[in-house]
């Protein structure tokens, strides 16, 4: 079954006919095996691949009974004669109705398509897109997890209080008893990092306020700098933005 195949452009699907045709595959991959590989055979800490998966996580085996989509992997630009490029799309159904979106683009390499609800990503190395769409998909996965909260009727309650910003699926930020923000982002594993949400909290005040990293210096004007540590841990034992909040 290839259900993604409608959201080919008008000239690769008028070249489905041709000789060649039955040469160029389209592979179609489970959502749930793409969260398996991302969080049970890549190391918490440097991204190295297991040979063996990890014991099961919890919060995984409760999200997984719930993602029934397929992500269909296919080339672009075979046919396009003279360009000499080739890509790799990669592309996936995306539940986006509960997010505020900044717009279609995620980056310079993801876009969606909301008549469609279907998010590409497009990638010129073929011998790295793999890699480098395992990355991507779960920075994408756990900040639309992340960022569907906020639409929760409980910050409706407290709107006075809380104000999200539009996303763009890197981070979700919003401002909170008017001087302050708060920005959430998710780290995929990497050399000497390890896969978590990071908190980067900073003021309103855009001339005066401190530079923003991970974890606020001294020299931040937000007073919970103090327990950023906590903080960031709540948030990723819990993967609950409403508890987040409350503990904050």
């Amino acid at each position: 079954m290839r259900p993604l195949l409608e959201t080919l452009s008008v000239m690769e699907s008028q070249i489905m006919n041709h000789p060649a045709a039955d040469k160029m595959e389209v592979v179609c991959v489970s959502q749930k095996d793409l969260l398996r590989a991302c969080t049970y055979y890549y190391s918490e800490e440097g991204g190295a691949k297991r040979e063996k998966p990890s014991e099961p996580i919890d919060w995984i085996e409760k999200v997984l009974p719930q993602m029934n989509h397929q992500v269909l992997i296919r080339s672009s630009g075979w046919w396009d004669c003279g360009r000499g490029e080739c890509y790799v799309v990669v592309q996936d159904k995306l539940n986006w109705k509960q997010i505020d979106l900044q717009g279609n683009e995620f980056g310079d390499h993801i876009s969606l398509d909301k008549a469609t609800d279907v998010v590409s990503f497009t990638y010129p190395t073929i011998d790295s897109c793999i890699d480098h769409f395992l990355m991507d998909w779960e920075r994408m996965f756990m900040m639309v997890n992340i960022s569907r909260q906020a639409s929760s009727v409980w910050f409706k309650k407290y709107k006075d209080q809380l104000e999200f910003s539009p996303t763009d699926l890197q981070e979700l930020s919003f401002a909170y008893a008017k001087d302050f923000t708060c920005r959430i982002k998710w780290v995929a594993p990497g050399q000497s990092r390890p896969r978590q949400y990071t908190i980067e909290l900073g003021v309103t005040d855009e001339s005066n306020k401190a530079k923003l990293t991970s974890l606020p210096t001294l020299h931040s004007r937000n007073p919970h700098w103090r327990i950023a540590n906590f903080l960031r841990d709540v948030l990723n034992e819990k993967r609950d933005l409403i508890y987040f909040v409350q503990v904050g």
